[in-house]
């Protein structure tokens, strides 16, 4: 197992390239696939926009960010001192109905759920958010 870490303290969505180049670099140094690599990287910058606005209301918060390689799998942990919201609650959209009549929000979960091959969200035993975004059989062969 390998990991690497990054703490972001005061994140806001003017940091998201940041993070972005942190997974991308991070994720490919455990010897990520280069499509399982850009899915993650596009999901975490769904998943970080979301903690910034809804979770903080676009104010600066706190978000560490943790790049495991376990087998042949990749996650990304993002951690959150946000109000708990779990992202993986949230009821998969009719894609169905017309962009024009569809209720605003709820594509960026989705979006998350199909750039993923497993999700899983829970407060940690000291109150944060845990989120964890798990690409199978995701190195490089």
């Amino acid at each position: 197992m390998n990991q690497i870490s990054a703490r972001y303290p005061s994140l806001e969505l003017k940091d998201l390239a940041e993070v972005r180049r942190f997974v991308e670099e991070a994720a490919t140094d455990v010897g990520g696939e280069v499509e399982a690599v850009s899915e993650l990287v596009l999901a975490v910058n769904e998943a970080v926009c979301n903690i910034i606005t809804h979770g903080y209301g676009y104010r600066p918060g706190i978000v560490a960010i943790d790049v495991i390689q376990n087998g042949d799998d990749l996650t990304i942990r993002l951690r959150d001192q946000a109000p708990p919201f779990d992202p993986t609650s949230v009821p998969a959209p009719d894609i169905t109905i017309p962009l024009d009549q569809r209720e605003y929000g709820g594509m960026g979960v989705h979006m998350m759920r199909s750039l993923t091959d497993e999700m899983t969200y829970r407060v940690t035993a000291d109150g944060w958010n845990e989120l964890n975004l798990i690409k199978h059989d995701a190195l490089r062969k």
